[in-house]
């Protein structure tokens, strides 16, 4: 067999094993396929999320049999009248694409955008163990909308009152965590869920929500203030969907799930291009099963002080229905507690901040002191 026969031969090779993978995938990529492994927020929240996934496996069809009919002919001839120099120039243009998508991708970083590069949140610096946090005893101002807000964190690195404001170790107290809308983000403390509580429950409220948190940085920073506190009454998190995407990201300091065991892990460097496929557009099922991990370990650990445990199961941005597989699979077990609040569009601060305003933290209060008087403990009085 001539050379030019055999280079012909491996290229239609290559162009039907491309279309095979190529129908394959249109095959298994349903809705739930998407859901569990391409949206960001784990869930189809719109009829056009419930679309997209079959324009995507109609589109990999077409592109099959264009591969089938039209590339894989012309590939044939190419590379049986191809010298080597041709086949290494192809390669090279590929090698060149490759390493300018790489320095693109470092020049933009990966990820939610963090309090430590953000302008308009209290000064932060790098953590080597929860990522960042923020700056103790400061206050900034923000404009937020048509307004400003004032953010003020305490002599624990925590949201609060005021700079100045103390904890008390004696106190009953409630510990708030999660992200930015357990932190509070675009509101004054007044009007957060945190604030509603300690007014309305009569105790004292410790915020350690920082925004961009992942549920593995909350949960260390929940069991540091439980800890520290003599009378912990509950431990309330916040978890939204988007969360697990954060807990499958390795470019910051990050737990890892080794038998069955929560493991510190420090920041993973790397290529950027590989940090780009352990998130986006695809997740396996690594990061679900370390969230899972997570809510276990938050709830144990709250126990373990005498604490109520109480996950705030909300949305940020479009809601998934009721029955969302999700919610099953993370929250199906009866020793993780947690409540379903749905923030409508009127409940946000705008159409392009979508944190909760007033009436949605007044929202989110109100269903978490009703799920803590539910609770064995009971809120207290």
């Amino acid at each position: 067999m001539s050379a030019g026969r055999e280079k012909s031969i491996a290229a239609q090779g290559a162009v039907v094993l491309t279309a095979v993978l190529l129908v394959a995938w249109a095959w298994r990529a349903d809705v739930a396929w998407f859901e569990r492994h391409v949206y960001a927020g784990y869930c189809a929240v719109s009829r056009a999320h419930s679309v997209w996934p079959t324009v995507a496996r109609v589109a990999s069809l077409v592109a099959a049999a264009l591969l089938l009919l039209l590339a894989r002919p012309r590939l044939a001839r190419w590379a049986a009248r191809s010298r080597a120099i041709d086949i290494a120039a192809v390669l090279a243009a590929v090698a060149a694409a490759l390493i300018v998508s790489e320095l693109l991708l470092r020049r933009r970083p990966l990820g939610d955008a963090t309090p430590v590069t953000r302008k308009d949140m209290p000064r932060a610096i790098a953590d080597p163990r929860v990522g960042w946090r923020f700056v103790p005893s400061q206050a900034v101002s923000v404009p937020i909308g048509e307004g400003r807000v004032e953010y003020a964190i305490d002599a624990e690195g925590n949201r609060a009152r005021s700079r100045s404001a103390a904890t008390s170790l004696d106190r009953p107290t409630i510990v708030v965590a999660g992200e930015s809308i357990a932190f509070g983000e675009s509101l004054p403390w007044d009007q957060t869920f945190a604030a509603h509580l300690a007014a309305d429950l009569d105790v004292q409220v410790v915020n350690v929500g920082v925004p961009a948190y992942g549920s593995d940085q909350a949960y260390l920073r929940s069991v540091d203030a439980l800890a520290r506190l003599r009378r912990p009454v509950a431990l309330v998190t916040v978890f939204v969907p988007e969360v697990v995407r954060r807990n499958g990201q390795t470019h910051r300091p990050h737990l890892e799930l080794e038998d069955g065991l929560l493991i510190p892990a420090p920041a993973r460097g790397g290529l950027a291009l590989a940090r780009l496929w352990r998130d986006e557009p695809y997740h396996g099922d690594r990061a679900l099963d370390l969230t899972r991990a997570i809510l276990a370990a938050t709830v144990r650990a709250a126990r373990a002080r005498g604490a109520a445990p109480l996950f705030v199961v909300t949305n940020f941005g479009p809601a998934c229905s009721d029955d969302a597989w999700l919610f099953r699979e993370l929250f199906a077990e009866p020793n993780i507690p947690y409540v379903r609040v749905t923030l409508a569009p009127g409940d946000t601060t705008s159409a392009r901040d979508l944190h909760p305003n007033a009436r949605g933290a007044r929202k989110l209060a109100d269903a978490i002191e009703s799920a803590l008087r539910r609770a064995p403990t009971g809120a207290p009085r």
